[in-house]
């Protein structure tokens, strides 16, 4: 395929975003010895949410990422280091919630009404709140897989208020993610293995959380920070997520609401 076909079919992808939702999960029924199949995906008129991350300050924050709960819409800063972002591919007159975070702060959630998505939006500047805190945390786990050199971790408070993802840096047999420089107020925080960005099992556990029902679930791996003493622990990326899916499931709550 020559480079202009491709860049062809980039620019059609991308035109096709801008019109129309597509969701971020689709299931196709498998069944024993069948060769062939097929998947109908309806698309959903679609809207385009921009606006410009920026710090209590009003700097712009210039490694910033943005996306939407269930549609395959991503997003990033701008490289003019100007802060602006993009969103296609939101769905039309659908309530939505826009994840938005940056490399050096915490994430926030921003909830869109039907009405607001009847249109193309500007959110204008949203301001992103700076990691700061005074606990210390580590998150050793099992390596990640091989070709890996890290692991992301995100932590959420009992609350779901306050939301930060570090990567684990690995040495091979160990990832860990040190939260030692005070990125945590003290109190109760949940882990999640991956991000709120790609990983639907974080809005599950997200989910649980607002819902109030976390907290009847002991198995699922959580900790609480204190401002006098590091707080460790051992999490199993793997054991995590299938421990947030099965709360999910007993509490009767889905990834795509």
């Amino acid at each position: 395929m020559s480079s202009d076909a491709v860049l062809s079919g980039n620019n059609s992808f991308r035109e096709l975003k801008r019109q129309f939702s597509i969701r971020s999960q689709y299931s196709v029924p498998i069944s024993a010895n069948q060769s062939d199949f097929s998947l109908e995906i309806q698309l959903a008129p679609a809207v385009s949410v921009r606006g410009r991350l920026v710090t209590p300050t009003g700097e712009p924050v210039i490694r910033g990422m943005i996306s939407a709960r269930g549609c395959a819409c991503y997003a990033s800063t701008e490289r003019d280091g100007s802060g602006v972002f993009v969103l296609d591919g939101v769905q039309k007159s659908e309530a939505v919630e826009v994840v938005l975070s940056g490399n050096s702060e915490t994430t926030r959630l921003i909830v869109l009404s039907p009405t607001q998505t009847q249109n193309d939006l500007d959110l204008g500047d949203v301001v992103l709140q700076p990691k700061g805190g005074i606990s210390r945390v580590r998150l050793p786990s099992p390596a990640p897989p091989s070709g890996q050199g890290s692991l992301q971790v995100t932590v959420i408070s009992a609350d779901g208020n306050y939301i930060v993802s570090v990567i684990a840096r690995t040495d091979g047999e160990l990832a860990d993610a040190s939260l030692n420089q005070g990125w945590l107020p003290p109190g109760q925080y949940y882990v999640l293995s991956g991000s709120l960005h790609v990983d639907q099992t974080g809005w599950l556990l997200l989910d649980l959380i607002r819902a109030g029902r976390a907290d009847d679930h002991p198995e699922l791996t959580s900790f609480v920070a204190s401002p006098t003493e590091e707080v460790s622990v051992l999490i199993d990326p793997k054991e995590t997520a299938q421990r947030i899916k099965a709360a999910a499931i007993a509490e009767a709550i889905s990834p795509n609401p």
